[in-house]
């Protein structure tokens, strides 16, 4: 062998120098792009983390923007209905608490359904929230199950709403109601008397409370009471509306003149009041007045042919004597 052969080949030095500035120049690069990549796959890491809470907020801004603009209310529904479903977490705990009493305001109001409503809100106290009133979330839960019939209930959560909040008159008159549903009236009465001394007169619950516990005096023989709280309310709303109620009562008590001008006022109000003629015949026929109260009955019928006016009126024949078309009105009457 050659001392030639022995030395490298000249062609084989120059690829061999080409790869390694190749590789010095190179790899550096490489190492640049991969370092770059993996911090890029990392933010995309990131932002996949981070993607459901951007979700929520924005849905969340989305519907306080259509809160705030009014009249969108329908449009919240799916948006909330999509927040809910995210996990609860230290961070969000207060936006979907309020999520769920929002959304079942929106049930209740938008789409009647009491049952939906009281899911949200009992999700809403679950959460039990800093920011959103419990008295709040009570008194609303209380008055959708008061809707559901869920009247045991609905009083429980009223009265935790009072706890928290004693002397609010709109939770009150509320809860007088569904004591008055339940046949608790002294209950009822107490409620809403004290109502009476929380509100000013011309304020709606303030009459509703007066007008629910003039009821309640009727229901219970208490005649006196009942007319004293339908003269009451008399003074400061719809004296036409109290009218016959307090006739009844004035009826009740024997003060014949008194109910007489009540029913006579609501006659010449509103001739084709058919159930003011009818009562006002009833009042006549107790008053011996049987002729009247016949007439009464006769316009009465004729404004409306109803079988508490026939049945009415077949009395009066009765104390005429007329049995024939005594029976023949409660015939009409049976049909």
């Amino acid at each position: 062998m050659s001392v030639r052969e022995l030395k490298p080949n000249r062609k084989q030095k120059v690829v061999a120098d080409v790869a390694l500035v190749a590789r010095t120049l190179v790899e550096p690069v490489i190492n640049y792009i991969r370092f770059f990549l993996l911090l890029w796959l990392s933010q995309c890491q990131a932002v996949a983390l981070a993607a459901p809470t951007q979700d929520f907020n924005t849905l969340n801004n989305t519907v306080k923007r259509l809160i705030a603009a009014q009249h969108h209310e329908e449009e919240c529904i799916p948006l909330l209905e999509q927040i809910i479903k995210f996990k609860v977490t230290p961070d969000n705990k207060e936006e979907l608490a309020n999520a769920h009493y929002y959304l079942g305001r929106l049930y209740f109001d938008i789409q009647n359904n009491s049952d939906e409503a009281v899911k949200q809100e009992t999700e809403a106290i679950n959460l039990q929230p800093q920011k959103l009133p419990l008295a709040d979330l009570y008194y609303l839960r209380g008055v959708y199950r008061s809707q559901s019939n869920q009247f045991d209930e609905s009083m429980i959560d009223l009265q935790h709403s009072l706890v928290l909040r004693p002397k609010d008159p709109v939770t009150l008159y509320r809860l007088g109601n569904v004591y008055a549903v339940q046949k608790k009236d002294d209950q009822a009465i107490a409620t809403y008397s004290k109502v009476l001394t929380l509100l000013p007169p011309s304020h709606k619950a303030y009459q509703k409370c007066l007008f629910g516990r003039a009821q309640l005096y009727q229901r219970n023989n208490q005649y006196q009471k009942a007319a004293d709280d339908f003269t009451a309310l008399g003074k400061i709303a719809h004296p036409e509306g109290v009218r016959l109620a307090r006739a009844y009562c004035y009826e009740k008590l024997h003060q014949f003149d008194k109910a007489m001008a009540d029913y006579n006022e609501m006659v010449s109000y509103d001739p084709d009041n058919d159930d003011a003629r009818r009562k006002r015949g009833n009042c006549l026929l107790s008053m011996g007045k049987t002729k009247e109260a016949l007439e009464d009955f006769d316009r009465a019928i004729k404004i409306n042919p109803t079988s508490t006016n026939y049945k009415a009126r077949s009395l009066a024949y009765e104390k005429m004597g007329r049995k024939d078309l005594a029976a023949a009105d409660k015939q009409k009457a049976n049909q």
